[in-house]
């Protein structure tokens, strides 16, 4: 393990009130694999997601859309007016998806498109329930107490948002089968 795994693990140990002995740690490989040792260190096995399923709620009170529904086909990214409101009645932060610049630049503005960090996503393709969980990445903070947590979405929403405020991982780049190292260039 690096420097920044050590420091990625204690921030994980930190929240949780855990300790992941070394043995253990080296074989932690994927976010998922994270995820189940701290359920297992926190005796919990409860799977139901619930709240993914309140967040998925809440934005469907603001936004008339289905949870398959592309959010973004609805509504743009770039609308920053609309997303600030939304965050305002909401009173959570709301990350919006990285937009891949427009392939008609030229000259100097074409290389640095072409050398620069690109989404390995396809932010069109967002649907709703994604977004929602996103939400809960960003505000885990707010939304997940340490001491009660009671379902594994909860552990993958903390384990998310420290990974993002660790590392600036795009939180839309976060999912369960993610490596930390080949996937998030974490050593």
């Amino acid at each position: 393990m690096g420097l920044d795994s050590v420091e990625l693990l204690m921030g994980f140990e930190d929240f949780f009130s855990i300790q992941v002995p070394d043995f253990e740690a080296e074989k932690i490989r994927t976010v998922q694999e994270m995820i189940d040792s701290v359920a297992k260190h926190r005796n919990i096995s409860n799977d139901s997601k619930k709240l993914r399923e309140t967040m998925v709620t809440l934005i469907q009170q603001h936004l008339d859309i289905s949870e398959s529904d592309k959010i973004f086909s609805s509504f743009h990214p770039s609308e920053k007016i609309f997303w600030k409101e939304l965050e305002l009645k909401t009173n959570l932060k709301i990350p919006l998806p990285e937009v891949k610049p427009d392939d008609d630049r030229k000259g100097l503005g074409r290389l640095l498109n072409v050398i620069s960090w690109k989404p390995c996503y396809n932010w069109q393709e967002i649907d709703l329930v994604r977004f929602c969980e996103v939400i809960c990445f960003a505000n885990f903070e707010k939304l997940v107490n340490s001491e009660t947590i009671n379902d594994k979405f909860e552990i993958y929403a903390a384990i998310a948002g420290i990974t993002q405020d660790r590392t600036s991982i795009d939180f839309y780049e976060i999912f369960p089968e993610k490596t930390f190292t080949d996937d998030f260039g974490i050593d």
